[in-house]
């Protein structure tokens, strides 16, 4: 594992996937005029040490998939661990857990029925909107929440909360009375269709 290098394919390793949300850089807190909710310093220590735990005490190797948005430059510089090469939704279908804060994203893990922790730093839990976002996430997700304070005991594996997920899924991702097509394919029909209307 210590061979990996900053840039990874996740293909054979058992590993944990951090989606990272570029909670300190993200752009649009210069678009909206506001100030991080965390800092450099702190955000990185804290998170490092927690997923390099969670690592150890599951035997799961961190792995981080950077947001879209977000300088890879930076994130290599930050991070300690290897940062993902696939596709989003490849690297959470392979993952053997996701952690996160409360990225969007965490609707494929709940689409690829995979396990779930989210993670809170001391920043974070002094934040008004950051802290509340996260635990309405593990309300829904029926899912646990760790701070950096937790890290002081034994942490079990989590259990996925099977009606959680399936209220998720149907609440925020699909509904029963979705069409069962891709997205690309109602869109092609959709087109279809009104090409053959006006001719």
């Amino acid at each position: 594992l210590k061979s990996l290098k900053k840039n990874t394919s996740t293909e054979n390793i058992n590993y944990l996937l951090f989606l990272d949300e570029d909670y300190v850089f993200h752009e649009d807190y210069a678009i909206i005029g506001m100030e991080p909710p965390v800092t450099a310093e702190n955000y990185y220590s804290e998170v490092n040490f927690m997923l390099k735990r969670l690592g150890e005490l599951l035997g799961l190797q961190p792995i981080i998939k950077v947001h879209p948005s977000a300088d890879r430059k930076l994130a290599k510089k930050f991070y300690d661990f290897p940062l993902s090469e696939d596709k989003t939704i490849d690297a959470v279908k392979d993952a053997k857990l996701v952690v996160s804060h409360d990225s969007t994203a965490l609707q494929m893990a709940v689409f690829c029925n995979k396990p779930v922790i989210l993670l809170e730093t001391t920043e974070i839990i002094a934040s008004e909107y950051y802290h509340p976002q996260i635990q309405r996430f593990a309300k829904a997700l029926g899912c646990s929440v760790l701070t950096i304070e937790d890290f002081n005991r034994d942490i079990q594996f989590p259990v996925i909360c099977e009606e959680s997920y399936a209220q998720y899924m149907n609440d925020y991702i699909k509904t029963d009375l979705s069409d069962q097509r891709y997205s690309y394919e109602i869109l092609a029909s959709f087109l279809q269709n009104q090409v053959s209307t006006k001719n």
